[in-house]
């Protein structure tokens, strides 16, 4: 699907309201002048407004800044209009475009812009596809570079473009961009990278985990390394040591109960009564403190809530006092003048019971200033009240508070005194129990250690199988991504389209018809397009070895020609428009001061029924007389 034409049509510049502007048709526009004449700043100003990103200044220079405060293009995209603006003097304006008066940001520009002209978004990488860096997009500035042969562009095929993005703008030029550039291709690559990164990750983590494993842990069933079985075995042997520790210490404890019982089994029956009896004490005694420590938390947080509900009762009450105040003193004024139409109003002339400014009957004769105070008196009471509830309410909490904190300490004491109680049948306890029964406890507890330990190393043997999950998902989307690439790579005929890239160049050189057409001679120009690679060839070899500055000029000047020639031919994708400023000096790339020559082609081209609505404006300083082409003339500043 070729991509959709554009067109200029107005092309402004205003300071204050002072406009000037230039007025172009489809087809071939020339505008003309002598040196200083403004030829270069108006063609500026058009790639300014075409979405550049760069200060203004930089842009149209500092003279045209100073003296102009915004520009305005109007243009036609297969017969759609479209307003685009720029004010560099308004706040925020540097950095915006208008598109038909919506504000957008010069940075999101190039993507509405190549989706209003139906060329593709594609996302190109520079360098090796592999690497780290992401793949930027082809966007529209890249593509306007091969729109625009700016004056300072004749020595190079397109100015301060690296390789990468001009075989981009090429290939979507050709029609190629999304076989070439596809999506699948930009996710297949980030899918291969990843699946790099995951198993690189997954050895690196699964060699960590071993050996903190074999610092943290010894086992001798996984001396080769942690799988689930090794750590199942491990875990099995290490709670049977522990059953066996905990059936000793059973066995040790019986035994000693035995000989207590045997011993003294009237005080042991006396001291186990005591114990328990004092051990349940200090049971409720501890429940009974955390529930008074929940209640007076509540409490206080119950107290500032209402201590905040008075004060603010407390703040509109002083409020309403103070409104009370100035109605008592405002209130038995009267109008004295009409709201209307500021004539002095007489009281006596209105008859009683009957409004004296609005002659509208008085239900109840009220006294001055009363009906104005009763809200407020109303209001005043009901905060009132609403105070002396807050104050009796607060004054109960905060008792109730009071009572909570001190049985809190009473029950604290009682804690202590029943600890006291407590304290030597635990020392005699402790007394009667063996060393050994203490060992056998830190054994156990190690044993439990390092059981937990081995869980742990389960866990993180989660995580591995994990990676692994997501490496096999990667490598099946690979799969499907690399199928879909390939069909996508065999669509684009790279060999035809170059050809015919490089006929219609071809076409350019044999229609010059000026007095420099045989300095050309029988040079054979070729296009060689891959899917990394452009190549522009003359006899064979780089453009560049090949060529001086003025062949070098009809080179460019054919490439130009041959992408409008190409524009209406499938599966060609270029908008139809074309702009050339030439240098004030054509001497300096070695071509005569006559130029209608060099747009003659592009006048016979773009006069074909075919190639209706193209537009191709181009500036210089000898195209008068140039048949077939719209002039418009500058004069000279």
């Amino acid at each position: 699907m070729t991509a959709k034409i554009l067109n200029v049509q107005r092309l402004q510049r205003f300071s204050g309201d002072v406009c000037e502007e230039l007025e172009f048709a489809s087809g071939v526009n020339v505008i003309v002048g002598e040196p200083n004449a403004g030829k270069t700043k108006w063609l500026q100003t058009l790639d300014y407004l075409l979405g550049d990103t760069g200060t203004v200044e930089d842009a149209l220079g500092e003279e045209v800044v100073a003296h102009y405060d915004r520009a305005r293009v109007e243009l036609l995209i297969d017969g759609e209009p479209l307003i685009l603006e720029r004010r560099w003097t308004e706040k925020g304006g540097r950095t915006k475009l208008l598109i038909n008066d919506e504000s957008v940001p010069a940075s999101e520009f190039s993507a509405f812009f190549l989706q209003h002209l139906g060329l593709p978004l594609v996302r190109i990488p520079k360098g090796d596809p592999y690497s780290e860096n992401t793949w930027p997009d082809l966007s529209w500035r890249m593509l306007l570079r091969h729109l625009y042969r700016r004056e300072d562009s004749w020595h190079e095929f397109i100015v301060k473009q690296i390789e990468a993005e001009q075989h981009a703008a090429v290939v979507l030029f050709l029609g190629a961009a999304p076989a070439v550039f596809s999506s699948d291709y930009a996710r297949l690559v980030e899918a291969q990278k990843q699946q790099t990164r995951l198993e690189a990750q997954k050895a690196t983590f699964e060699q960590t985990v071993q050996e903190i494993a074999r610092e943290m842990v010894t086992v001798e069933e996984a001396s080769a390394g942690f799988t689930r079985d090794s750590l199942a075995a491990a875990i099995r042997q290490l709670e049977e040591q522990v059953a066996a520790g905990q059936a000793q210490r059973t066995a040790a404890l019986e035994s000693l109960r035995r000989d207590a019982e045997a011993g003294a089994a009237e005080a042991s029956s006396s001291q186990a009564e005591t114990f328990a009896k004092y051990g349940t004490a200090l049971e409720a005694a501890r429940a009974r403190r955390t529930r008074l420590k929940e209640q007076v938390e509540r409490g206080t947080e119950r107290i500032a809530s209402l201590t905040l509900r008075l004060n603010s009762a407390r703040s509109e009450l002083a409020k309403l006092d103070r409104a009370r105040s100035a109605g008592d003193i405002l209130g038995p004024l009267r109008v004295t003048h009409c709201p209307v139409c500021d004539r002095a109003v007489s009281q006596q002339a209105a008859p009683p019971h009957e409004c004296y400014l609005c002659h509208q009957p008085l239900t109840q004769p009220t006294e001055p200033g009363k009906s104005t105070t009763a809200r407020l008196d109303f209001e005043r009471q009901q905060l009132k009240e609403e105070a002396s509830e807050l104050e009796g309410l607060l004054e109960r909490l905060k008792a109730e508070d009071a009572e909570a904190r001190l049985l809190g300490q009473d029950v604290a004491e009682e804690i202590t005194r029943l600890e006291g109680l407590l304290r030597p049948v635990r020392t005699a306890a402790a007394w009667i129990l063996p060393p050994e029964l203490a060992v056998a406890d830190q054994e156990t507890g190690r044993l439990q250690e390092r059981i937990r330990q081995l869980q742990r190393i389960g866990t993180t043997l989660d995580r591995r199988e994990e990676l692994a999950r997501r490496v096999d998902a990667l490598r099946q989307d690979i799969a499907r991504l690399k199928s879909a690439v390939q069909e996508k790579k065999a669509e684009p005929e790279f060999t035809e389209l170059g050809d015919r890239l490089a006929a219609a160049m071809t076409d350019y050189l044999n229609a010059l018809n000026g007095p420099d057409r045989a300095r050309w001679g029988p040079r054979q120009v070729s296009v060689t397009v891959t899917e990394e690679r452009l190549r522009l060839l003359v006899d064979r070899q780089p453009w560049q070895r090949m060529l001086g500055a003025h062949l070098r000029a009809y080179f460019f000047l054919a490439y130009q020609y041959a992408l409008l020639k190409l524009c209406r031919t499938e599966p060609f994708a270029y908008p139809g428009l074309l702009l050339i400023d030439f240098p004030a000096n054509l001497s300096e790339i070695g071509i005569s001061a006559q130029e209608n020559y060099l747009l003659r082609p592009f006048v016979d081209l773009l006069e074909r029924d075919e190639f209706k609505g193209m537009q191709l404006i181009a500036a210089g300083r000898a195209f008068a007389g140039l048949r077939g082409a719209r002039q418009i003339d500058l004069p000279r500043r």
